[in-house]
């Protein structure tokens, strides 16, 4: 799962798409990876988010699964 804060000007912009490009999450206070099969996030407020590049509704809770399907 890669959590991408809201960049705040222009240069966290430049910085989050370099070290995206680059493959750098550990550097970027605004980037955080976590490698987990599922998570669970929980806002003070309804937010919207994206998954996939898919938008949701406002929601202040969200599941994601990592959903393994056997190839033919």
């Amino acid at each position: 799962v890669l959590l991408i804060k809201t960049p705040k000007n222009v240069v966290e912009v430049s910085n989050i798409l370099s070290n995206l490009s680059k493959g750098i999450f550990n550097d970027d206070k605004n980037l955080i990876l976590i490698k987990t099969p599922k998570i669970r996030v929980e806002t003070e407020e309804d937010i919207t988010w994206t998954i996939d590049g898919e938008q949701s509704p406002e929601v202040s809770s969200v599941d994601i699964k990592v959903m393994s399907l056997p190839f033919p």
